[in-house]
């Protein structure tokens, strides 16, 4: 499925295997200004 334009899904979504939008992978993606415990990381690269 190759569809052109804007696609709007009402619900859960399941996806085996990954995803990519605009270049950036769910699965291999890697993230900037990581550091220890729990406060948050940069954006995803």
């Amino acid at each position: 499925m190759q569809p052109d334009g804007t696609i709007t899904i009402t619900g859960d979504v399941t996806v085996e295997g990954d995803v990519i939008a605009n270049g950036v992978s769910l699965l291999n993606h890697v993230h900037t200004d990581v550091v220890p415990g729990n406060m948050l990381s940069g954006p995803p690269e």
